[in-house]
């Protein structure tokens, strides 16, 4: 199961580099397409939120690209006896992969939610073996198994 799911946390974060990418590009070529109108302040002002745009988007992908990088670190073979990164952790509320930020993926038909290791609930379960429980947010979460 965890090599499917890091196998889908791949796919996914390729899919929405590859959109940005092409987002980017639509956004300069646009950009570099308008054709300067006989109202200047309005041309400028049109080019200077497209170039907002287009680096909000790159610092999007810049982010994209370096939970790519953590992903491909992870050796999803490694087993864990602990929580850490790379750990695929069942708990008695839900599947948790222990990677990047994610959020919600559907693998096989099972939701996972995919976190870093800095988000609240993973370092609360950080270095926690299996039978082990933290409390989030006023919900209990036992340890049930981690892969």
């Amino acid at each position: 199961m965890k090599q499917n799911v890091h196998e889908q946390c791949l796919l996914h974060l390729h899919e929405r580099i590859k959109e940005l990418e092409a987002s980017i590009a639509d956004a300069r070529l646009s950009s570099q397409s308008d054709t300067k109108s006989s109202a200047g302040d309005k041309h400028e002002t049109g080019r200077a939120m497209a170039q907002l745009e287009i680096e909000k988007q790159q610092a999007s992908l810049g982010n994209l690209i370096g939970m790519l990088a953590i992903l491909q670190r992870i050796d999803p073979q490694r087993a864990n006896e602990r929580v850490g990164e790379g750990a695929l952790v069942r708990t008695d509320r839900g599947l948790y992969y222990i990677a990047v930020g994610l959020g919600r993926v559907s693998v096989n038909g099972q939701k996972v939610v995919v976190i870093s290791p800095q988000a609240p609930l993973a370092a609360l379960f950080k270095g926690t073996s299996v039978g082990g429980t933290a409390s989030y947010n006023g919900v209990d979460h036992t340890l049930i198994q981690i892969a």
